[in-house]
This record gives structure tokens, sequence and C-alpha cells, in this order.
């Protein structure tokens, strides 16, 4: 009998810089394939393999990993996570857990797409008493990979890392996923950066340890570039039917195509898409694109593109082999071809006030223990989150001028904010301006005067007419006027979650 593993480690920490701007405002391995993080459909595979302690080492924007993947519970299992001050390769970070990691446990590289039957490769690693096993796939190019060389056993004998086409001596690459004896780790620095397949790999087969291959069952794709993801997605759609509650009306469909959950499309041509859920597309013809959830395009034409979510695309508007990012508004008319700066086109926001807005006024909030979220507050913020909003809050903070706080410890209370807000609906705040400033002090940056908001315009390229200021005073209103976006004003009758459902439906 094979002995049980329960343990995984998935390494999320890279920038995914090849994927920006869509990756700007969320880390490569939850990028959606089908409106479920891709990191999602690994986890699921793992839990239904025995696997029930998961622990994620994360690193860029691990708040929104948080927020995406959560505690396990929908899979019945427990996700942790730990993070890097510092980029630390893979098998750094994987030594950074060391104290907390099994006997035998499984690493993956959490920046691909993979759906594959692990336990199949955990018993591969035992029945041939491996140190180490790894997951071997075949591709058609393997110059920007890891590729290795097997003996009849399927031993590994050798490693070449991203080899020039004359140095290919096998067309089989490292697919990232590892069962792994923890011994193995005594040969990897502590506190220092070390990577699995440039360093650790090669000192184990010097040393004589087994290196395993296996190959794998299953789907997997990298995804490091935006066509990568485009074709994750398309492969999966070709396997998977539109939801019955996505509605597709008067449209030429040819090749692949899906539409996601409660997603309208009407009066399209469209061939070889997938449009995620929540969408609203009219009039439009659309080719070989991907487009996120929450989008709103009417009248435009796009070929060979991707939209972040929440997207607005106006009518007459053209996009050829662009790759446009999260609440980008692309106004009637114009026209993008190509990789493009960020700055090329505006975003769309909310800005929110603080106290009696999103959290329970105490007067002045000068302790971390003062936090005390509204009802439904960070649910609501996460909404806004997946609708391709930024979330900026502007509060006036008068208790610094006062002396009751100093600025190190206003953050400390901010801090406490970002993680009651993860902890109960996993709601992200993008950025936050405040001034420190005394009412009567004569300064710039106090609400109602624009100048915070007009920073903030500045530095995220915010559209203000398709943005909105949710506060509960009439200075918040003002504030909103003065920046030239629409303000929407809450009470105890109609709360900041009234406000938030009112501008998604807008």
């Amino acid at each position: 009998m094979t002995p049980k593993v329960r343990q995984a480690v998935i390494m999320v920490g890279g920038k995914g810089t090849r994927l920006r701007p869509l990756t700007d405002n969320c880390p490569k391995p939850i990028l959606p394939v089908l409106d479920k993080p891709c990191l999602e459909y690994f986890i699921d595979s793992i839990a239904k393999e025995g696997i029930t302690d998961v622990i994620l080492a994360c690193g860029y924007k691990s708040e929104y990993m948080t927020s995406a993947i959560g505690d396990g519970s929908r899979q019945g299992i427990s996700i942790t996570y730990s993070y890097e001050d510092h980029p630390m390769g893979t098998a750094g970070a994987v030594k950074l857990l060391e104290d907390r990691l099994d006997d035998v446990f499984i690493a993956v590289n959490g920046d691909v797409f993979i759906d594959i039957d692990v336990g199949k490769e955990i018993r591969d690693h035992f029945e041939h008493d491996a140190s180490v096993t790894i997951a071997l796939t075949t591709v058609s190019d393997p110059t920007q990979f890891g590729i290795v060389g097997l003996d009849d056993d399927g031993r590994i004998t050798r490693f070449k890392e991203k080899p020039k086409k004359e140095e290919a001596f096998s067309n089989l690459i490292n697919a990232g996923v590892y069962v792994f004896n923890k011994d193995v780790l005594r040969f990897v620095p502590k506190g220092e950066p070390f990577d699995l397949s440039k360093d650790l790999f090669p000192i184990l087969l010097e040393n004589g340890y087994r290196l395993q291959g296996h190959r794998m069952d299953g789907h997997w794709r990298d995804v490091g570039r935006p066509y990568d993801l485009f074709h994750a997605n398309l492969e999966t759609a070709a396997r998977k039917e539109s939801p019955d509650d996505s509605s597709v009306d008067s449209c030429e469909i040819s090749g692949t195509f899906y539409s996601g959950s409660r997603s309208k499309v009407s009066a399209c041509c469209v061939k070889d898409t997938v449009i995620h859920g929540d969408c609203i597309v009219k009039d439009s013809t659309i080719s070989d694109s991907l487009i996120m959830s929450h989008c709103n395009i009417h009248g435009a034409r796009i070929e060979g593109s991707i939209l972040g979510k929440g997207c607005i695309v106006g009518k007459g508007a053209m996009l050829k082999d662009a790759v446009i990012g999260d609440g980008a508004i692309i106004p009637d008319g114009m026209s993008i071809e190509g990789t493009i700066d960020r700055t090329a086109y505006k975003r769309k926001a909310v800005f929110i006030d603080r106290d009696d807005t999103i959290n329970d006024d105490v007067g002045h909030c000068s302790r971390p223990e003062d936090i005390r979220l509204l009802p439904g507050v960070s649910n609501a913020i996460a909404s806004l989150n997946r609708s391709g909003f930024l979330v900026i809050m502007v509060t006036n903070q008068s208790v610094i001028g006062r002396g009751m706080v100093d600025e190190k410890g206003l953050d400390a209370i901010h801090d406490k904010l970002r993680e009651d807000l993860l902890a109960t609906g996993g709601g992200v705040i993008d950025d936050i301006f405040y001034c420190p400033h005394l009412p009567d002090a004569g300064c710039d940056c106090r609400k109602p005067k624009p100048m915070l908001g007009l920073k903030a315009i500045e530095k995220y390229g915010i559209d203000p007419r398709y943005s909105f200021m949710v506060g509960d005073s009439d200075k918040d209103i003002e504030f909103g006027r003065n920046i030239g976006v629409k303000p929407i004003k809450v009470d105890g009758d109609y709360t900041f979650v009234d406000a938030v459902n009112d501008i998604i439906d807008a």
C-alpha cells in the first residue's frame, strides 16, 4: 500500500512581468481560467488525492492571493500562507518552511495551469524509492523550459535549463510538480536565494540521489505570456459548455466559444473567444480573444486581444493584438494595436471614506482595536475588486495633528483594517490617502479640498467620469464633486453595501 502524502507547498511568489498589465493588481497564479483562479484547478485536483494541508509560499501582491484562494474550506482542506520578505527562489522558499514540513510532501510551481492526477506521481515516487520525483510533460519547443534526460527505468540522468535549439537533447520538460523527501533540503542554504532546477537538482545528481521522472497525465500549460493565458482558457472552454444562466442572443458563432455565468452577449459575430461572467457585449465583432469578467463592450471590434476585469469599450473602438489591464476605459472610436503603455488609457475607481462609511465611528480612531468593520463591507469591497474598480480610501485623520497617534501608529491601524477586510470577505483596498492635519490648520489636503483625490487620479490614471466617491458626510460629497466623480452619500438606511450594489449595477 502506498504511504499517504498529505501536504503540499505551492510556490506563488512570482511577479508575472510578461503578463503585465494583467498582473498589475493580480498575481499570475490567480489569473482566471473560465472565471476560476488558475491555481484553484490544481488545488482542487490534489484535494481529491488526499492532500489536506496546503501552504502557499507568497510574495508579490499576496493580499490578492489570500482573497482569491481563501482558507481551503471550499475544498475541505486547510490552506495557510507563508510570506517572503524578499525573493528566495523556488528552493529557498521551501527551505523557509522546513520546520513545518512532513518527511514526504508535494512541492509545486504555482505559475502554471495544472489539472493532473498527482496520486500517480506519488505512487511512482515510493515504488522507485526516489528522493525527488518530477512530473514531466512534452512540448514542441523546449527552448523556453528545463529539459531532462531519462534512463530506461525513468531515472533522471541530466538537466538542461532553457537549452538552445541545437542543445535540446529531449522535448521532455520539467512540469513543476514534485514529490520531495524532506531530507534533501539539507543541501539548500538558509537565508539565501536558491533554485530547485538550477541549484538543488544538479547537486542531488552529483551526490547520487535518485531523481525520478514521472510522465504526467492530465492538462498542463505554462501561462507566462498573454498568448498562453488565452489558450489555457480556450482549451478549457473546448471541454466545457457555457453555464445555463449566460444569455447569447442573435449571434453568429464559429470555433470555440464560452460565455460565463450571467453574461449577456447579443447581436455579435464571435470566433474562438472566451467571455467570462457578468459581461455585457452588444453589436460587436470579437475573434481570438479573452474577455474577463464584468466587461461592458458595445459596438467594438476586438481581434487577438485580452481584456482584464471590468473594462469598458465604447462604440467604434478597435483593439488588435492588445492586452488591456483591469478597469480600463476605452472611449468611443479609440484604436489600439499591439503592446501599449498602461498610461495610454484610463481606469475606473471607487473612492471611499473610512469612519461611518466602512468602519464604525468610535470618535477618534487611535488604536488598531478601534477598527470595527460595518456589516457586509468586506464582501462589498471584494465585489468592487472583482469588477475591475480600483478601491482608494481617502480619509481625514486629525488624530495625528492632535498628537493621539503618529504616522507609524496610523499605519498599524490601517494594517488592522486591511487584515480584517481579508479575513471577513476578501476585500482589498488598493491605496490609502490621508490628511494628518487639524481641521483649522488651513492645509490643502483635508477633504473636501481635492488635493488627495487629484493625486490618486494622477498616480493611477483614473477616469473621473466612470468613478465614484462613497462617504457619509457632506464633506465627502463635496470632495467627490471637486475631483469630478459621482458622489454617493451613505447613512443608516442606505449603507455602503447598498451603494456598491448600485455602482456595480450602473
